[in-house]
């Protein structure tokens, strides 16, 4: 395409989406705005969309903070690469290039974790602002900068110096020239802080381990006998290994299970009213909260998966280390990562931020490389506690203690002030939302990590500039939160995994469900030290991996959580790793993006001896089907939506008892435990039927049921079933609703199943692998292959820097993570725009 032609063709979309723009803007985010903000040529809408300014071509700036001169050279892709004499420039400098890319990414997410959405949004964010403000995020953030300012140490520096660089951009930036989201909401960037990287730090550590599910588990405990609840709710679900497990799986896959929960007998309880109102603050907690994941920050919701692995060279087939990492969070334009190069006489790496942190996340230097998985342990707790009716007292063993009271304001979008008072207790914040129905004098107290000193930024710091396996394992003794499994490699050879974090002592074996505040029953009493965190280095068996399944043996010591999924994906990278000798960079590649579906092996045998003279004829073509297929959720196969429809619909036919109404179901392990074990079981027997079912008769009736089900939804017309047309990913804009619908990109026929190692859950896929890398370390210096869905900007204008990697993603292709010793170094066609920063 020409240069002309491709210019009319984006002045054209930026015309037809700046209208749906102005059309979205009678949503309640703001009313009608006037058209001149718009058209205005020289300082309107219309000339953000059409020029859609870029940091392009050659500039020399002066930025006072710098010590020495600093060159910013982007590449085709966007990248920055900076060059710096000290650390301490490639920091500022770094801040100035992400704010040039993702500023309002940068201010929104930070709102996010201060609750200060109101201010952008308008006021129907206020109980959205109440509720993230009540988690405790800012107050945690609050103290966290208090610790970091009296210490003057690596943190200050690098928060000061980021912020530095951001801001100068910031103050550089008229009107007319802010970020296409600043302009449609007639919005201005804030400065930036400090702090701001610890409110990202804080957003992280809520996205990945915030929990407000509590009542759920003590109404299972009601509804279910304790004989029963240990049957159906495993903390160590069969036919799953631990991921710190060093001799492999094979010895792990059969050890017996365990129950979620210890008994509640042998722990102290809420009496039945204070557990009722309790049970009902958290309720409208858990709406709003996932309210508000469903709507403003629905980019981010539930993206809690993600798989990584490392091979040691002696399983390689390139001779040096491995290692492979896809973190799986939720997808937005702009993404949440952003690519970036730094180069100093002490730093040489490249990798992933997150734009507002001073690090590199999920980084590659000359000796090391690392990747992350969300733990998924047990870091946050919910007390009920009396508090007095002026609700400034509660009551902690057998006396009264003092509220701390911090009231704050919030504002609106036009400025109006509301006023909002956070409630402290020892144990941490208050919620806020009490219902009608709940007396005064009850409350809900909420303990989670994010409310203490959190030094994970220390430890990526030293991670950044570590030399070996070993000086990163030494590193995550800093890792706060949130917690992580955390793969490594490095150029001598050594690969290992730890779980990072930290991991509250409870004086409780456990602590799911609401607990008791009125004493220390269930009281913190530390942290695990770091050496009895789950780790392993240089196992025997050469390679490592997480899945997100259980890290530990039901023998070890500490409580870590109750509730890790069926374990699939774990079960297939198992395989996948065992089965092959050596393995090569294509190979990891491969994996990554690996479709089988591990379940369909599992119920396999189960379809297999049905009884096929009771099913229908159409019945019969179901079992044929799921029973000649491969295994691969591949777009263009109707196998997977037929195993879709029969896995929710032999769900609803098991579990169709009213204690599983409104609660999490057991685990589909547990299904087949019961299969292979307890055919006659009670919970085969259907509740609407007379006779009495059991496992083979709920199989065959699924069989029939979902053949039934796909004739009605879908017609019986099996070339209609293609899973490519019904499986979909979608990328929406960092704020999905209102105006903003329509800068998202997709629907996209997608692969994968919700247990596949290329995890994509549901119908409509809105998060899975955020990214994907391999690392090769055969080489002189570790080669770094990467691939992100979206681009380095935020403009939905940018030519190509915002959805560049979007198709290549979804073609499973990567690219290779340029990381040149010089800027002379990077190829002069290469060159998108060269900055010259000096003092």
């Amino acid at each position: 395409m020409s240069t002309r032609r491709r210019a009319a063709v984006h002045a054209g979309l930026a015309l037809a989406v700046l209208i749906g723009l102005y059309v979205g803007l009678t949503t309640p985010w703001g009313g009608l705005p006037p058209i001149e903000r718009f058209v205005d040529p020289a300082r309107g809408l219309w000339h953000t969309a059409r020029t859609a300014p870029a940091p392009g071509g050659s500039h020399t700036l002066r930025l006072p903070a710098l010590r020495d001169s600093v060159t910013v050279v982007r590449d085709e892709r966007g990248v920055p690469h900076i060059y710096a004499q000290s650390d301490r420039d490639a920091v500022i400098a770094m801040g100035y290039a992400v704010a040039q890319d993702r500023l309002f990414q940068m201010d929104f997410t930070s709102r996010v974790a201060q609750g200060k959405l109101s201010e952008l949004l308008g006021p129907d964010m206020a109980e959205s602002d109440r509720f993230l403000r009540a988690t405790g995020m800012e107050w945690g953030a609050q103290q966290n900068m208090e610790r970091i300012r009296e210490a003057k140490g690596t943190e200050w520096d690098a928060l000061q110096w980021y912020s530095t660089g951001a801001n100068a951009y910031i103050d550089e930036l008229a009107p007319h020239e802010r970020p296409l989201a600043y302009r449609v909401l007639d919005a201005a960037p804030s400065r930036r802080a400090p702090i701001d990287g610890l409110r990202l730090l804080q957003y992280m550590t809520y996205d990945l381990t915030y929990r407000s599910d509590a009542p759920v588990y003590d109404v299972l405990h009601e509804r279910l006998a304790p004989s029963e609840y240990d049957t159906l709710y495993l903390s160590h679900p069969p036919g799953q290994y631990a991921t710190m497990y060093p001799e492999g799986p094979a010895e792990a896959t059969h050890r017996t299970a365990t129950s979620r929960l210890t008994s509640r007998t042998d722990q102290a309880s809420v009496d039945a009213t204070t557990q009722h109102h309790a049970r009902t603050i958290l309720e409208a907690h858990h709406t709003a909260h996932r309210a508000l994941q469903g709507s403003v920050l629905e980019g981010y919701r539930f993206g809690k998966g993600s798989n990584n692995w490392a091979v040691a060279p002696e399983r390689s087939a390139t001779g040096g280390a491995l290692l492979a990492n896809d973190m799986h969070l939720g997808l937005s334009l702009p993404p949440i990562w952003y690519e970036v190069h730094l180069h100093t006489p002490t730093t040489h790496i490249s990798g992933l931020t997150i734009p507002g942190a001073p690090v590199i996340v999920q980084g590659t230097n000359d000796h090391v490389a690392w990747g992350l998985t969300n733990a998924g342990a047990d870091v946050v707790d919910h007390y009920a506690i009396t508090v007095n009716e002026e609700r400034t007292r509660y009551r902690h063993n057998d006396e009264w203690r003092d509220l701390e009271l911090q009231v704050d304001t919030l504002y609106m979008q036009d400025n109006t002030p509301v006023l909002d008072t956070l409630r402290i207790s020892h144990w941490g914040p208050l919620l806020n939302e009490t219902p009608a129905s709940v007396p005064d004098t009850q409350a809900v107290a909420l303990q989670w990590v994010a409310h203490h000193d959190n030094t994970t930024l220390h430890a990526l710091w030293k991670m950044n500039r570590a030399t070996s396996v070993h000086e990163v394992d030494r590193a995550l003794a800093d890792w706060t939160a949130p917690m992580q499994n955390i793969a490594m490699a490095d150029a001598d050879g050594s690969i290992g995994m730890r779980m990072a974090g930290r991991l509250p002592m409870r004086n409780a074996a456990s602590s799911a469900g609401l607990l008791p505040g009125n004493t220390d029953a269930h009281a913190w009493t530390g942290w695990v030290p770091h050496d009895e965190m789950p780790h392993v280095i240089n196992p025997e068996r050469g390679v490592v991996g997480s899945a997100n399944q259980v890290p530990v043996e039901p023998s070890y010591p500490h409580y870590v959580g109750h509730d890790w999924g069926d374990g699939y994906r774990s079960v297939r990278l198992d395989t996948l790793l065992r089965q092959t000798p050596t393995h090569s960079l294509n190979d990891m590649k491969a994996y990554q993006t690996d479709v089988y579906v591990q379940e369909r092996a599992a119920f396999a045998p189960f379809i297999a001896a049905v009884d096929t003279t009771t099913l229908t004829d159409r019945g019969q073509q179901v079992r044929r089907w799921l029973l000649d297929w491969s295994g691969h959720a591949t777009v263009d196969r109707p196998e997977p939506l037929i195993m879709h429809t029969w896995l929710r619909t032999l769900r609803d036919l098991v579990w169709d008892e009213e204690a599983f109404t409104d609660v999490p179901r057991p685990e589909d392990a547990v299904l087949i435990q019961q299969l292979e074990e307890a055919p006659a079981s009670p919970w085969f027997d259907r509740t609407a039927t007379d006779p009495t079912e059991a496992g083979p008769d709920v199989l065959r009736d699924a069989l029939n049921a979902t053949a039934d089900t796909l004739a009605t939804r879908y017609g019986w017309t099996p070339e209609s079933w293609r899973w490519g047309d019904h499986h979909q990913v979608e990328m929406g804009f960092l704020l999905p609703a209102g105006p903003f619908e329509a800068l998202g990109r997709g629907p996209y026929p997608f692969p994968g199943f919700a247990s596949t190692l290329l995890q994509a859950p549901g119908l409509r896929v809105t998060h899975t692998a955020s990214q994907r890398a391999v690392i090769d370390f055969s080489g002189p210096r570790p080669e770094a292959h990467v691939v992100y869905p979206g681009g380095q900007r935020e403009h939905p204008f940018a030519p190509t820097h915002y959805d560049m990697f979007v198709d290549p993603y979804l073609e499973g292709a990567y690219y290779v993570q340029a990381r040149p010793e010089q800027p002379a170094d990077i190829e002069a066609h290469r060159v998108t725009s060269r900055f010259e920063l000096h003092p």
